[in-house]
């Protein structure tokens, strides 16, 4: 059997051609590994990482910002004082009225319509009552007055409904010449008497 002739390796001797290609292509093909396997996911991550960092260095921003804001409107209301709520008289009224007898109430708000008081120089003809309705858990009675005066005098009269101590609300409003008198007008006006019942 022929023995088997290995040559011996020496150190002092110029590499051949080929010996230095098969070199540089293993350094390549490590390159390559360790690029594909740990520098381009690290890579990555750092992108990653500076991605998330601008994002958060953007919300710090936005909440710095908005705490400025929040801080210079709190200064503001501090140097103007405490702020006075005024509700509206007549939702006012609605709220405070209760009533325990609504019939009474319709009755007495009637009345009060006709009463010398509030008519003044005007002439009530006629005071009808409209069938009751449910309204956002009120009672609602529709209340229709015709009358007949001069334009001041009934103007008058529309004043004097936004003054009386009842929860009524002028729904409609009409007004024309009187044939029958002449230089004085003839109105017709639809309010909304709001009962709300005690208990």
């Amino acid at each position: 059997m022929p023995k088997l002739k290995i040559s011996r390796l020496s150190l002092d001797q110029e590499p051949a051609t080929r010996e230095k290609a098969l070199f540089g292509i293993a350094l390549v093909i490590v390159f390559v590994f360790a690029y594909s396997y740990v520098l381009a996911p690290k890579s990555k991550a750092v992108a990653l990482l500076r991605g998330d960092l601008k994002g958060v260095e953007s919300e710090k921003d936005s909440i710095q910002r908005l705490l400025e804001a929040t801080a210079a409107q709190l200064t503001r209301e501090q140097q103007a004082g405490p702020r006075v709520v005024e509700f509206d008289p007549w939702v006012e009224r609605v709220l405070k009225r209760r009533v325990a007898d609504p019939v009474e109430e319709v009755s007495t708000t009637v009345d009060q319509l006709r009463s010398r008081k509030v008519a003044r120089r005007v002439k009530i003809s006629d005071v009808t009552l409209g069938n009751s309705m449910k309204e956002g858990g009120l009672e609602v009675v529709p209340i229709t007055v015709r009358l007949n005066g001069s334009y001041s005098a009934i103007r008058g009269y529309i004043a004097s409904l936004e003054r009386i101590d009842r929860p009524v609300l002028i729904k409609s409003f009409d007004i024309k010449s009187d044939e029958r008198t002449p230089g004085e007008l003839s109105a017709k006006v639809l309010l909304h008497l709001y009962i709300m019942k005690r208990g």
